[in-house]
């Protein structure tokens, strides 16, 4: 069984890899975070004042990106214990690219975590969760928070 889990590296995000690990006991896992992908400077350019970011502003939040997607992701792959896994950062719109990925990878189940109890899908899931419970082809596993 290949098992995909999607992380932020939040509390909710940690409480479904752990969760996950329980009840799917051993299988392939995959662990992604996904960040915006790197845009030019250019892209916000506020026309006669130029962009708002120099060059290296850009670069500079990017890497910071990675830096906060890897800690996520090792912080995820503590919660599943002493289990070898695979960790990706990916660049894209979340929703998108955790449905393309798990796609590609023919996952069994994706694993995303809940935010809380509402009536309101987007306050319980979260926007990126929502989008991959109506979206994904692959059967998604939507782990609520620890009471």
């Amino acid at each position: 069984m290949h098992v995909l889990i999607a992380t932020d590296g939040s509390d909710s995000s940690l409480n479904a890899a752990a969760h996950a690990r329980s009840i799917l006991g051993d299988a392939e896992w995959t662990l992604v975070c996904v960040i915006p992908p790197m845009e030019s400077p250019e892209a916000d350019a506020g026309g006669i004042e130029g962009p708002v970011l120099d060059p290296q502003e850009v670069v500079d939040m990017h890497r910071s990106g990675v830096v906060e997607a890897d800690a996520a992701l090792a912080a995820t792959a503590r919660a599943l214990g002493p289990t070898p896994v695979e960790q990706r950062v990916e660049e894209g719109s979340a929703g998108t690219t955790i449905c393309s990925l798990a796609s590609k990878l023919d996952a069994d189940v994706v694993v995303v975590g809940s935010h809380g109890k509402s009536a309101l899908t987007e306050t319980l899931l979260g926007s990126v969760g929502t989008y991959v419970v109506h979206h994904c082809e692959q059967p998604v596993l939507v782990v609520p928070p620890r009471e």
